[in-house]
């Protein structure tokens, strides 16, 4: 676990899953749950390439309280712990309760979010023309009545929740709970964002269902991937497609046969969106295949090299964000290395131009290959092609020609 100190003097408690070098992934728990809440197969993020961070909310686990926060004091709570990290931007993602915490960070930070995931998550208590507890399980409709009325309420019912148990859930819900790996991380998650008592809990209740979130998810001009289960009886649909439509970079995913347990089997694609370059198949790359993506104006065939591939994947994806600058260093290289003669602008720029890499090529230890083919034999004998080396630092080392 580490520590984050917050501007006003808090303590957060974080953890990391995955990747050590990973694309880093900032994820906001649900609501009871703390830093130790996360898809339980942590092969996934390893698989994935992905540096998860979770931290515990204010009054959960070990992070100091903040009575009376709303949703939005979350955006300077990541922003914290992104900085004591190092981070610059990185995606984020939150279920449930976590959802709206996950927006209000790129609500407020999208200079510093590249995507933004929400997984069965609510919509804002005051949604204009929405029946909010419309089709709301009975437990969370209790929470929604107290969660209006004050702190004292909220801690009562909560307190009786605890002693008399949760209402019995639908089928759709046990089958996921009943699942041994989900059981295991569950258990050591709620414990621990309970264990120094109900503040927490008693002010997500507050905020998520009983005032303002304090900010418009309108706001939100970053990407953004709903997911929702049609069967959702403790966040209803309805509360997504509020959401997708006030957001006008939203893209909905309604599975009707899932409830709201049903984002742990959604969670995997989620990621790959999260971190991933449109079009790549990271499943893909990791089998050992080959994977074709459109940069730059035409296909490129993406290929992971030895060793440890996975450990490739942050590079990969930075790498094709800015594939214009990589295309050109490793060309001008070329131009460098052998011009056959040419020394005009004219012929340069042709050149150039006619040097379309074909196939990146990305190992483990940081090191890129450009791959060329079916080039204009004005400047290299036709069945030949070049391939330029590039080393950690995008400086080119060597040329290669293939036949």
């Amino acid at each position: 676990m580490d520590e984050v100190i917050t501007k006003d003097g808090r303590t957060l408690a974080v953890e990391q899953w995955g990747v050590p070098t990973g694309t880093p992934v900032i994820y906001l728990h649900g609501s009871p749950m703390s830093r130790l809440a996360r898809h339980p197969d942590d092969s996934l993020f390893e698989r994935l390439g992905i540096r998860l961070i979770t931290y515990d909310r204010p009054g959960f686990g070990c992070s100091t309280p903040l009575p009376g926060r709303q949703v939005v004091d979350a955006a300077e709570d990541v922003a914290a712990v992104a900085d004591h990290l190092g981070l610059d931007r990185f995606a984020v993602f939150g279920v449930s309760g976590g959802g709206p915490h996950a927006l209000a960070f790129a609500a407020r930070h999208p200079g510093r979010v590249t995507r933004v995931g929400a997984l069965a998550s609510l919509a804002p208590r005051d949604a204009a023309g929405l029946d909010w507890t419309a089709g709301m399980n009975e437990g969370n409709t209790r929470s929604a009545t107290v969660a209006v009325t004050d702190r004292e309420a909220v801690l009562a019912h909560l307190s009786a929740v605890g002693t008399a148990g949760l209402p019995p859930l639908p089928e759709v819900e046990r089958a996921v709970l009943s699942r041994p790996e989900i059981g295991a991380m569950l258990g050591p998650a709620f414990a621990e964002a309970v264990r120094p008592g109900l503040d927490g809990w008693v002010d997500d209740v507050r905020a998520l269902f009983g005032t303002p979130w304090g900010f418009d998810p309108a706001e939100v001009s970053v990407p953004v991937r709903l997911w929702h289960g049609g069967l959702d009886t403790l966040v209803p649909p309805a509360h997504a497609e509020w959401l997708a439509a006030r957001m006008p970079t939203a893209d909905l995913t309604l599975q009707q046969d899932a409830g709201h347990g049903g984002h742990f089997d959604a969670t995997p694609a989620m990621l790959a969106w999260l971190v991933g370059f449109p079009g790549l198949d990271t499943e893909e790359l990791l089998a050992g295949r080959s994977v074709t993506v459109h940069v730059a104006g035409r296909d490129l065939h993406v290929q992971l090299g030895a060793p440890t591939a996975v450990d490739a994947l942050p590079r990969l994806r930075a790498l094709l964000a800015d594939f214009a600058s990589v295309r050109e260093r490793a060309t001008e290289y070329l131009w460098d290395w052998d011009a056959n003669g040419g020394e005009g602008e004219r012929e340069r720029a042709d050149f150039l131009a006619a040097l379309t890499p074909t196939t990146l090529v990305v190992t483990g230890d940081g090191t890129v290959e450009l791959h060329y083919e079916e080039i204009d034999e004005k400047y290299l004998m036709d069945g030949y092609w070049p391939a330029v080396h590039l080393d950690r630092g995008l400086v080119p080392v060597e040329v290669t020609i293939e036949s």
